[in-house]
This record gives structure tokens, C-alpha cells and sequence, in this order.
């Protein structure tokens, strides 16, 4: 039998050892279950489509295009699940290399794909969102390449041709205010025509609108003209001379006129003109004054000190406080390119033309009002 005035030590030493073990092995439990997480490499194609992805030592998961029913699952570490609203290909410490995902569709109609990769020995993510127009029957193979080593761009897509870029809704009038597209064309010299799709608010999916060889398009869309009235969805793609097509362009929507970044139901709520990016003419945008400094998009001078916003930002000055003035050096510089922008783009409007005028009055008189010196009267020379 234990002496009563042991017991009460033994305990005492067992609940230290207790702790020194669990402190000493919580450290260790937890780097080995990061260690044992898997890097994962994520496929998802919203609605129903049948995908079938080839690794680099060529081993294949998924329903052959080519076949209806056959389900293959030959990659290590891999599962596929094919539901009527979302596929999904899911596959546990991939190996580096090229890959093809080959697609195909029992319905014309628009596909998202999402293709990840989860680096978790280094907490690194790489996702790319893509967007390609599949006729029924038709096949499309995207090769991409995995780089698990890169910190960066661990996925890359090798699709040809490229989509067009900087795609913009503007107007153009036609028995009223048109939509009209336009782009920049895509970097391959074999592309022979860009493709328009469109969506309506309404609409769950894009249709196909047209083709043209230009970088334009003009719709018979008629421009919303309010708030109320519903917007459409743009997006091109490039067809090359072996007929294969690009997947999406970004999108563009017909609520911005002027592409300043205001949307034409803002414009209209703060009085600035639909269809100019700079209504007042100080050389910043409607979007940089209401959105970014805070300006007054209609007033080139919002504090009224003879400086305009576009100086006094460029300068350092603020904007909105008439005691704070640009120094003498900035303010001809801006000048001058005032003036070269006016003998290369055509007359400025009259205020700004005024105040090109006050210029050698802001010379003689700018350093005393840096140094306190209080001014009286000014007069021009």
C-alpha cells in the first residue's frame, strides 16, 4: 500500500510529465498534418459537360470525347464526379507537366471552366477562369502546363488563338443611340474574324449576335437610355485560319457611354455629360474627380484660388483648399503642356483659355504668396 504522503507527489509528477508531453508533441502532430495535406489540382466546368483530362505521363480520367458512356480513372490520387449542374475532376499531388482537358457539349451554349492548383507545402494558389462558346458535338482541348516549383503562375493555358482585349461598349446614332463595340485585335497574325456574343439580364446564358473582320462592331442594340432600362453583356472571340475559336474576351456592358468608369445612372445623378470622360475639361476624368479626389466634376477649379484641380493635384497641392497653392516651377510646366495640348488637340474651352492668359500674372505673383506676403491687387501685364 502507498504511503498516504507519497500518493499526493506521484500525482504531482505525473501531471507534469503529462504536460511536458503533450507541449512537446502538439508541435509535432501539427507539422506532420500539414506535411501529410496534398497539393490538389482542381477542374470544375459548370453544367453539363463531359470532361476528360490526360496527364503528362499520359494516363486519363474522365468520359472519352470520343466514346458516350466509358468512364476512365487511370490517374493516381484522382476522383471525377459528372452531376447535371457541375463536373468536377479532382486529382491529389498532380505531377508537373503539360496537360489536356478536352470538352465536350450536348448543347450549343456558353461554358465556365475553373482550373486550380493548391500548393499547401507552400501556401500557394494559382486559378484560371475561363470562358469558351461550345457548339453541340463539338470538342475542345485546352492544354495547359503545371509548375509546382514556380511561386507565381503555377498553371498556364496554351490555347490559340488569344482573345481580343480592351473590349468596350461606346455609342453611336442610328434613328437614335446604338450600341457599338470595339477592341483591341488579338496578337496572331492568322486571325480571319472575331465573333460578338451577347447576354440580357434576363438571360441565363450568351448568344450569338454576329461576326465581323473589323475591330468594331456595331449592334442594332438601342443604348439604355435610364436607369430602368435593362443593360446587356458583351464578349468577342477570335476565329484563326483553321476555324479554331477563342475563349472569351472580358466583358463589356452597355452602361458606361463615355468609358470614364461612371456608370451613365451616376452621371446622370451627379449632372455630368454622358458623353464626355471629362466634362469640365481640366484634363482629369469624371470618374478621377467623384470617385478618386473628390472634385467637382463640373468645376475645373474647385476651390476657385486660379488653379485648376488637374495643377494642384499634379503638384501636390490640394485641390480643395484655396490656401494651398502649387509652386511656380509646377505651375508653368503644367501650363506650358496646357498649351501644347491646345495647339495639338484644338481649342480649349474658354475658363482654361483665361487662365493660360493669367499666366505671367501667377510669375510675378506666386512667390509672395508662398512667402505670407499679402497681395492687394494684381495686375496684368
Amino acid at each position: 500500500m502507498l504511503n498516504k504522503k507519497i500518493l499526493p507527489k506521484i500525482l504531482i509528477i505525473t501531471l507534469i510529465l503529462t504536460s511536458i508531453n503533450l507541449t512537446f508533441l502538439s508541435p509535432k502532430q501539427t507539422k506532420a498534418t500539414i506535411e501529410s495535406e496534398p497539393n490538389i489540382l482542381n477542374i470544375s466546368v459548370q453544367d453539363n459537360i463531359q470532361p476528360y483530362l490526360t496527364n503528362p505521363n499520359q494516363l486519363n480520367t474522365g468520359i472519352s470525347p470520343y466514346s458516350t458512356s466509358t468512364m476512365e480513372n487511370n490517374i493516381p490520387d484522382t476522383k471525377i464526379n459528372i452531376l447535371s449542374s457541375q463536373s468536377i475532376v479532382k486529382s491529389e499531388n498532380p505531377v508537373n507537366g503539360n496537360y489536356l482537358l478536352q470538352l465536350k457539349s450536348n448543347y450549343s451554349k456558353d461554358y465556365n471552366i475553373k482550373i486550380n492548383y493548391t500548393n499547401n507545402q507552400n501556401q500557394t494558389t494559382d486559378t484560371k477562369d475561363i470562358t469558351f462558346y461550345i457548339n453541340t458535338a463539338d470538342i475542345i482541348t485546352i492544354p495547359f502546363n503545371l509548375d509546382s516549383t514556380s511561386q507565381e503562375n503555377q498553371l498556364t493555358i496554351n490555347y490559340t488563338p488569344t482573345p481580343p482585349q480592351n473590349v468596350l461598349a461606346t455609342t453611336y446614332q442610328d434613328n437614335g443611340q446604338k450600341t457599338k463595340l470595339i477592341w483591341t485585335t488579338s496578337t496572331e497574325l492568322d486571325i480571319i474574324n472575331y465573333k460578338i456574343y451577347f447576354q440580357e439580364t434576363t438571360a441565363s446564358s450568351y448568344s450569338y449576335l454576329g461576326q465581323t473582320s473589323n475591330s468594331y462592331y456595331k449592334t442594332a442594340h438601342s443604348w439604355p437610355n435610364s436607369s430602368s432600362t435593362n443593360t446587356t453583356n458583351y464578349t468577342i472571340t477570335a476565329i484563326n485560319e483553321n476555324n479554331q475559336e477563342s475563349f472569351f474576351s472580358e466583358i463589356a456592358i452597355n452602361n458606361d457611354a463615355d468609358n470614364d468608369g461612371l456608370l451613365d445612372a451616376e452621371e446622370i445623378e451627379i449632372n455630368t455629360d454622358l458623353n464626355s470622360s471629362d466634362t469640365d475639361s481640366d484634363q482629369l476624368s469624371d470618374y478621377e474627380e467623384y470617385i478618386i479626389y473628390n472634385t467637382d466634376p463640373l468645376n475645373m477649379d474647385s476651390d476657385n484660388d486660379t488653379y485648376y484641380d488637374y495643377h494642384e493635384i499634379s503638384s501636390s497641392s490640394d485641390p480643395l483648399d484655396s490656401n494651398s497653392i502649387p509652386m511656380l516651377e509646377e505651375v508653368e510646366n503644367n501650363n506650358q503642356n496646357i498649351e501644347e495640348g491646345q495647339s495639338s488637340g484644338g481649342s480649349l474651352p474658354p475658363q482654361i483659355s483665361q487662365k493660360i492668359e493669367l499666366k505671367e500674372i501667377v510669375k510675378e505673383n506666386i512667390l509672395p504668396q508662398v512667402l505670407g506676403v499679402k497681395i492687394n491687387s494684381v495686375v496684368a501685364t
